[in-house]
């Protein structure tokens, strides 16, 4: 029982957490580096855009919402926290 246990979650480990895999941990990853990506920006760019509220940016027509990516990142978050339990059998 152990065993199958055991290769099960090596299995969901290799399926899930592969580089370029779509999986929720591969998601957050991927946002995390988008999101450090504008923390860290030094030089902005003559057509970035910031709403008064600083809860909207502008990057050319593209908008970046805050509040909705901080709504995707929360889903995201407790997705991979139930398919963790779900996956250690808690």
């Amino acid at each position: 029982m152990l065993i199958a246990s055991i290769r099960t979650i090596q299995q969901e480990a290799k399926g899930n957490l592969t580089p370029g895999a779509m999986s929720p941990m591969n998601a957050i990853i991927e946002y995390q580096a988008f999101a450090t990506t504008i923390a860290k920006n030094t030089h902005t760019p003559p057509n970035t855009r910031v709403s008064e509220d600083g809860m909207r940016i502008t990057y050319g027509i593209t908008t970046l919402e805050i509040p909705k990516f901080r709504t995707g990142l929360r889903r995201l978050a407790d997705e991979v926290t139930r398919e963790l339990k779900e996956l250690c059998l808690y």
